[in-house]
């Protein structure tokens, strides 16, 4: 699963002789320990979307690891490409029809973009600390979305309740169901932390008395609504499956979402840093939030060695949470791992590998 994981080490040879977009290339270097999952952390604008292939954000354009070394070379001045191996013709074209997300073993630190005038130590900050902004971002950007959408629908209200002057046949007690599930609906994304807490939530009104004009308008309110709501459907859904998992988990501790992203509160009240979480509990919360928040819908998700600081009785639950995760993002798996726990009774669908030696 580490095959495109190459450290660098001290080298003055270059080869460059490359017909890019066909080749496999490791690099040395003056720095060691450098992956080369973290380029897209070297260069901000860039994102990996397969094991040797980067997208440019600024431009739509995809770079294999060639393209990125030639056209980035100021920021691998310490590197040097060292080697060349070709890749098969078939092995490329079954990468570029495959949407691939790999969570590989070293899912606990985040590297920063290098800037050589910073001290080594300052690029390296907690994965769980950067899972958090994440999904403060997400969160953010969805506010902005519902609000414009309500402001769209709230500048048109008026003259669509005016021009709704055909009863759509919703009775009393549909209509007061609706009120009462969108009402619902307010109180679970504000227990889910995606929107904030409101203590002057509309009172659903007594319906026995009113007319089919006023049935029209509070037909096209409810609607309206619902659409605003239904921005966070998906988030919540997520959200939901995320906390629900974690807090089985942890023990004595709870993790809560906000608009300020993660929180984990430590017996019932105390507020505890993600990263003073044990390396078993962060594991199992990068790994969720990779798998949910991170991992593109209708994608292959290739996982390295899940049960790595997991507690055994984690390890037993752990494929009946990606299953249900993967049924939610409509995607697929392949794990490496050397755990029967991860396994259990599910050996219909392991391939057991065996040395060629």
């Amino acid at each position: 699963m580490n095959e495109d994981v190459h450290q660098f080490v001290p080298s003055k040879t270059l080869t460059t002789s490359v017909k890019t977009g066909h080749g496999l290339v490791s690099i040395e270097g003056m720095m060691p320990d450098l992956h080369l999952s973290s380029i897209d952390s070297v260069i901000p604008e860039l994102r990996r979307v397969s094991a040797l292939d980067w997208e440019n954000s600024e431009t739509g354009l995809t770079l294999n690891l060639v393209d990125v070394l030639i056209q980035y070379s100021d920021c691998f001045r310490y590197y040097h490409i060292n080697e060349v191996l070709q890749t098969p013709e078939w092995f490329q074209d079954l990468k570029s029809s495959i949407n691939a997300k790999f969570i590989d073993t070293d899912r606990l630190t985040h590297v920063a973009p290098m800037t050589f005038r910073h001290l080594d130590r300052d690029r390296f900050t907690p994965t769980v600390n950067q899972y958090s902004k994440h999904l403060t971002d997400i969160i953010s950007d969805l506010i902005v979305k519902y609000g414009a959408l309500s402001q769209a629908l709230d500048s048109t209200f008026p003259a669509r309740v005016v021009n709704n002057r055909q009863h759509n046949g919703l009775s009393i007690e549909t209509l007061r169901d609706e009120l009462v599930a969108i009402e619902n609906k307010r109180v679970d994304l504000e227990k889910a932390g995606l929107i904030e807490i409101d203590q002057s939530h509309i009172a659903i009104p007594d319906l026995s008395s009113i007319d089919h004009s006023q049935i029209d308008m509070l037909s096209v309110y409810t609607k309206d609504v619902k659409k605003k709501l239904a921005v966070f459907d998906d988030l919540y859904e997520k959200v939901s499956v995320f906390r629900r998992i974690l807090n089985s988990r942890y023990s004595n501790k709870k993790i809560s979402v906000s608009a300020n992203g993660l929180r984990v509160s430590k017996n019932g009240s105390a507020s505890l840093k993600l990263e003073l979480l044990s390396s078993g509990e962060q594991h199992e919360l990068v790994m969720l939030y990779d798998l949910l928040f991170r991992a593109p819908k209708n994608s292959l998700i290739l996982i390295d060695e899940p049960e790595i600081s997991l507690h055994v009785a984690w390890q037993e639950q752990w494929l009946d949470d990606l299953n249900e995760i993967i049924a939610l993002t409509d995607s697929r798996a392949i794990v490496a791992t050397h755990s029967p726990e991860i396994i259990g009774r599910r050996l219909n669908l392991s391939v057991e590998l065996h040395s060629s030696r």
